[in-house]
């Protein structure tokens, strides 16, 4: 069972894009765009690994080559999630965001961290590059993330397109039921990352397990988030 929700926010137009395939492997992510809308081993962890990494090298390629030939320098966080059996793999680059929530507040886990220039092993990449962070802890003063895909005219300054991985498997805790929640930074930025679990462990106290995803989409809106929000919502138990 999953679901997904978008809604633009306050912006005029809406940068985020969505993708959920379920299946034996299911793969669920956000891409959030931004500067434009054209952004937008034998193991099974190293299988999935190995497999995000190169689809994500290939992005990455050719929307540069676009770029250069369309003339923009739009860029796309990626936050992409893929489960297979009891494992989780996490593919992030930007920061949307990838976290399990359960029905108690302790089975509530993060799976990624934000990719932000003021970080310290951001920053010496970013410095080391030639980038400069402001005292507002952004890029050059403008940009928020220190890595996504595209952005063809930062990537000489530091703005990378290697994505971290986090595995998360689900048969060392698993109470029921839990859910996986991808989604962009809108859906975070007034609610964080608490609220958003309090939101879905009450639901589910509620035993209400269907419109996850919408219900936490009102409630960034009523308060007050400035950005496109969109949330991909998968049942794991």
């Amino acid at each position: 069972m999953w679901e997904a929700v978008s809604h633009k926010g306050q912006r005029p137009y809406q940068e985020d894009r969505c993708l959920a395939i379920p299946g034996k492997v299911g793969i669920f992510a956000i891409f959030d765009g931004h500067r434009g809308s054209q952004g937008s081993g034998d193991s099974i962890e190293t299988l999935l690994t190995g497999a995000l990494s190169a689809a994500i090298a290939d992005i990455e390629a050719e929307l540069l080559n676009e770029s250069e030939r369309g003339g923009f320098v739009a860029g796309s966080t990626a936050c992409v999630a893929a489960i297979s059996g009891e494992t989780v793999v996490v593919m992030n680059l930007g920061d949307s965001r990838a976290i399990i929530c359960g029905v108690e507040a302790g089975d509530c886990v993060r799976l990624t961290r934000d990719h932000q220039p003021y970080w310290e092993d951001e920053r010496k990449r970013i410095e080391a590059a030639g980038g400069v962070i402001h005292s507002n802890g952004r890029l050059f003063g403008e940009f928020e993330v220190s890595r996504a895909i595209g952005d063809r005219d930062l990537k000489k300054f530091g703005m990378s397109a290697v994505p971290e991985f986090t595995v998360y498997h689900l048969q060392r805790q698993r109470p029921s039921p839990l859910y996986l929640l991808v989604g962009s930074d809108g859906v975070f930025e007034k609610l964080r990352f608490q609220g958003v679990c309090e939101t879905v462990v009450e639901l589910l106290r509620n035993g209400e397990e269907s419109g996850i995803a919408s219900r936490v989409i009102t409630k960034a809106l009523v308060a007050g988030t400035s950005d496109n929000l969109t949330l991909v919502v998968a049942k794991l138990v």
